[in-house]
């Protein structure tokens, strides 16, 4: 702290580090460098030119190093702002369907498993399911991103191993990606099959008998129902998630659309889908 009767003409520069400074005009630019330094560092002094360019150098590179950081901040704040709005979204729809089921009386079993999906499927995908993911892109985009997934599992079978790229190509776009978290169904023994499931990611429980007995487990690049393209019957099994499941969907009314667009290859499917009529997976 300096005395109160000091000369403040002889204070400033000996205080800024520069007591040979002479020019009353210097003072007052570096008392501006010392204002911008203040504001833009941790601390006072922690640079000091040696001249009037550094001095100009110096208050440049603060300033933009400013700017990059209340641009850094500005960002973190934006994306923080976004991905509260899409939890409030969020959370107002669940509250929604909990409402329903509470006033429509559903099983508290039941209402556990939506709950638990919807809280999976934020966890998992900020609330977005996978059936929209691409809901918006070009077809020619989607139809490259679902047939760069599908076919190289659909090749690993034998209905459609050397089919032509083509006809896989068409067929990819008719699939509908979905999702399944642990312990749900995909299908029940029963039901009438009316499409093909192709597993993407996780592992599915195959029953024949009850739910909590499975007789086998299948996993990536698998296919369920695979007979049920080329007609429709009762299911045979319980297929359950094991874990998170994501599953490309093809239905019979797809399948049987594409073919018609290329009936040598139909034929070829039909004569090929004999072994298959007595597989009721």
């Amino acid at each position: 702290m300096p005395p109160l009767n000091m000369d403040w003409d002889t204070y400033i520069p000996s205080f800024v580090g520069y007591p040979e400074m002479s020019d009353g005009r210097l003072r007052y630019y570096f008392g501006a460098y010392w204002i911008v330094a203040t504001y833009t560092t941790t601390g006072y002094g922690d640079v000091r030119p040696k001249g009037f360019e550094g001095m100009l150098f110096s208050i440049l590179v603060m300033i933009l190093a400013k700017i990059h950081v209340i641009y850094s901040m500005g960002l973190l704040s934006s994306t923080q702002a976004n991905k509260q709005s899409l939890q409030v979204t969020f959370e107002e729809k669940l509250q929604a369907i909990e409402a329903y089921m509470v006033g429509a009386n559903i099983p508290s079993p039941l209402q556990y498993r939506v709950t638990h999906f919807y809280n999976y499927i934020w966890t998992r995908t900020n609330g977005i399911q996978s059936k929209v993911l691409f809901k918006d892109t070009a077809h020619c985009m989607k139809a490259s991103i679902f047939s760069r997934i599908s076919i190289p599992h659909l090749k690993n079978n034998q209905l459609f191993a050397h089919l032509s790229e083509t006809f896989l190509h068409h067929l990819s776009t008719k699939m509908q990606l979905t999702s399944y978290t642990a312990g749900e169904y995909i299908k029940k023994k029963g039901d009438v099959g009316v499409g093909m499931w192709l597993i993407l990611y996780g592992k599915v429980n195959l029953n024949r008998h009850k739910a909590e007995e499975h007789n086998e487990t299948i996993s990536t690049g698998k296919i369920i129902g695979l007979h049920l393209l080329f007609k429709r019957k009762h299911c045979g099994h319980t297929a359950i998630a094991e874990n998170y499941v994501d599953i490309f969907y093809l239905t019979k009314e797809s399948f049987d659309e594409v073919c018609s667009y290329y009936p040598k290859v139909r034929k070829r499917l039909d004569k090929r889908a004999i072994n298959y009529a007595n597989v009721d997976l």
